[in-house]
């Protein structure tokens, strides 16, 4: 029979000693500024082609207007295509008043490794001392399952961590639980 308690604080210990570290927690700032910073290009260039077709239906608006100014066209017939012209207009502001609202967001904030290390203690802090209540929310919140073959155990975790070069993520380690006990 497994001591749970035992179990509870290997994993733990080992979540606080092997997953949470400070490169782990770099990687991860760093990979979350770089999805921000792609994110908002993406917005940039979306941005560009709205003002663009915003522009385009600026110009059609204004030809027909001119068009009926100049009574070359009929208003009654030019109605209908107004509406439309006047539909997207309304559509393509609405999209270019988002997309300007997000660039006006920074994106691109890296913190120093001061900022990381101080993240990477409170984490660490809060499985270290933490009380029993916020430890268990923690590992159900991070720990996918646990296999154990006696005296053997494997975590599985949700890491959000995907190195950069291409690897797949550590996503389980075995545990040797006779170190522990059992």
């Amino acid at each position: 029979m497994i001591n749970t308690r035992k179990l509870e604080s290997f994993v733990v210990d080992t979540i606080r000693d092997r997953i949470l570290t400070e490169e782990h927690i770099k990687e991860l700032v760093t990979l979350v500024a770089n999805e921000l910073q792609a994110g908002f290009k993406e917005s940039q260039r979306e941005l560009h082609s709205v003002e663009k077709s915003l522009s385009d239906v600026e110009r059609r608006l204004s030809k027909l207007y001119q068009l009926i100014e100049d009574d070359k066209l009929e208003f009654n017939q030019a109605s209908p295509r107004l509406r439309e012209l006047t539909s997207q207009r309304a559509q393509l502001q609405g999209r270019q008043a988002v997309l300007r609202e997000r660039s006006v967001h920074p994106t691109h904030i890296r913190p120093t490794k001061a900022v990381v290390r101080r993240y990477v203690r409170d984490l660490q802090g809060t499985l270290k001392e933490g009380r029993i209540v916020e430890q268990r929310a923690f590992i159900q919140s991070f720990v996918k399952r646990i296999e154990i073959d006696h005296p053997m155990a494997e975590l599985h975790y949700m890491c959000p961590l995907t190195p950069p070069w291409g690897c797949k993520p550590l996503s389980q380690e075995v545990l040797d639980m006779v170190k522990t006990g059992s």
